[in-house]
């Protein structure tokens, strides 16, 4: 048998034509091409408006759950009602519904009523509530403001005194260079007001829920047509977030029946006042008597239906421009279902 110089029957057996492995590697440069462009033609698309649309209009599915739970650090149980609540009310993609508020609390409201008519217990609405301020600070801290340029015309802002008193002033303009809020008369004529060119303390609430504190300086004063005193104060990025409570609070405007925990409570006497503001951890009542801080009080609110008395602590008195005073109160008991009711309220629920 003849073979080529340096070959044998075996070696040659194994040896590939060099028109095959052209083909092979032909085939595989291709295969690798068509996959690169399907991979970049399904990213592009996971960019485009087109999908995150749809992505927002899509019901949300457990993955998107454990996804949310996992980057909000949500605990378990949070994560298994948070579940059951967008299972049950078929609630949009949780994760885009998160990022806008009149649409969560479209959700939430719609959610709450079926929690309520399901014969849910008071231990699981208090838990439902929770749940939904802890949603509802993560909702605000998506959209964080960084200049008091973003504070809408309209928004009350606080002016804090050293003492620590709070005077509402109104923002009528937010231009590129300055502010402009709306003084009282009284304000402006007392020596409490802003000095020009020296550091003031204000604060002010978003839509969303959010307090922030900032220090500026107010520039100048001036009289508009109709007599009123405007503040124009320069901008600051130097914004800080307040830490949030453990409930939501909302203003009030109620009355209220409020008297000193004693032994002797049939002697005790009981004293009418105003609610300012009202949470399911605590309350501030405006009241003519200048109760000390450090003190124990009885509160009932019967307007709001809530007969039984809440036991609170006074944390701090604050004087008033009108010589009344505000007692900050944090209640240390009260029901679960006193609670579910003042929550409901601050939500504008019925239970």
């Amino acid at each position: 048998m003849n073979f080529q110089s340096g070959s044998t029957p075996i070696s040659a057996r194994n040896s590939l034509p060099a028109g095959t492995i052209a083909v092979t590697l032909l085939s595989l440069t291709a295969a690798i091409i068509l996959l690169w462009f399907v991979y970049s033609r399904i990213t592009l698309y996971r960019k485009s408006p087109e999908f995150t649309e749809k992505e927002k209009k899509r019901v949300t599915k457990s993955k998107d759950i454990k996804r949310f739970a996992a980057e909000n650090r949500l605990t378990q149980k949070e994560k298994h009602v948070l579940w059951y609540i967008c299972r049950t009310n078929s609630i949009p993609n949780i994760r885009f519904t998160v990022k806008n508020g009149n649409l969560l609390s479209e959700c939430f409201r719609k959610a709450f009523i079926q929690y309520r008519d399901s014969g849910k217990s008071e231990d699981e609405i208090n838990f439902f509530f929770r749940l939904y301020y802890k949603i509802e600070r993560i909702c605000a801290q998506s959209s964080v403001m960084l200049s008091t340029r973003q504070i809408s015309p309209g928004t009350i802002v606080f002016y804090v005194t050293e003492e620590g008193e709070m005077f509402p002033l109104q923002l009528k303009q937010n231009t590129k260079n300055s502010f402009t809020l709306e003084i009282p008369d009284f304000l402006y004529k007392s020596p409490l007001k802003p000095e020009l060119q020296t550091p003031a303390r204000f604060l002010f609430k978003t839509k969303n829920g959010l307090t922030y504190h900032f220090v500026s300086r107010a520039m100048r004063y001036q009289e508009n047509d109709s007599g009123k005193i405007s503040m124009i104060v320069a901008h600051t990025e130097k914004l800080q977030m307040q830490v949030h409570r453990q409930f939501k609070r909302e203003a009030a405007d109620t009355g209220c029946v409020f008297s000193p925990v004693r032994a002797d409570s049939e002697k005790t006497e009981k004293n009418r006042g105003k609610l300012i503001n009202l949470s399911g951890g605590g309350c501030c009542i405006k009241t003519k008597l200048p109760i000390k801080s450090g003190q124990s009080i009885n509160v009932s609110i019967p307007d709001l239906g809530i007969k039984e008395k809440i036991t609170g602590i006074i944390k701090r008195t604050r004087k008033l421009p009108d010589r009344s005073f505000a007692l900050h109160i944090q209640f240390t008991e009260l029901s679960i279902s006193a609670q579910n009711r003042i929550l409901a309220w601050v939500y504008k629920y019925e239970l």
